[in-house]
């Protein structure tokens, strides 16, 4: 799963770190680790870069998240529901036991944004819960050949 972090504060940062600077004025950095951590992005993420796959991870780096599209259309309204859901996030902390809630509430602003309709959501969320269970099948396996 991609995982994307808005530091506001310029606190975080580590030799595997991909940043992301919100240059256009049209989006903020808490927009940005919304679209970035949402279950459409990472379904648009595992079928542009499906050849980056080592080992069920992905490489997240610049010349990946240049590519990835970002909506020009969406609305002051929309996208400040995405940046309060993002806080939200963020004001719960890493063991929020609101976290499935939350994100699949971030999940719908998103697909909102991008006008998806139900099929296409049902399409991209069962995608996305099969190559989830993949990789779980992969890795239970690797720890039974350990085993034995």
């Amino acid at each position: 799963r991609l995982v994307a972090m808005a530091d506001i504060q310029g606190e975080y940062a580590s030799t595997n770190t991909t940043f992301v600077i919100a240059s256009d004025s049209n989006y903020s950095l808490l927009f940005l680790a919304g679209l970035l951590n949402s279950t459409l992005y990472q379904y648009i993420y595992a079928t542009m870069f499906s050849g980056l796959n080592m080992l069920g991870s992905f490489q997240f780096q610049a010349p990946q998240t240049k590519l990835l599209p970002v909506p020009k259309d969406s609305s002051e309204g929309v996208r400040s529901s995405l940046e309060a859901k993002v806080r939200e996030i963020l004001d719960g902390g890493p063991s929020n036991p609101d976290a499935l809630r939350l994100q699949a509430e971030l999940d719908l602003i998103v697909y909102q944004i991008w006008g998806l309709g139900d099929e296409d959501v049902r399409i991209i969320e069962s995608a996305m819960k099969t190559a989830i269970s993949s990789q779980v099948g992969d890795i239970t396996g690797e720890v039974a050949e350990i085993e034995d």
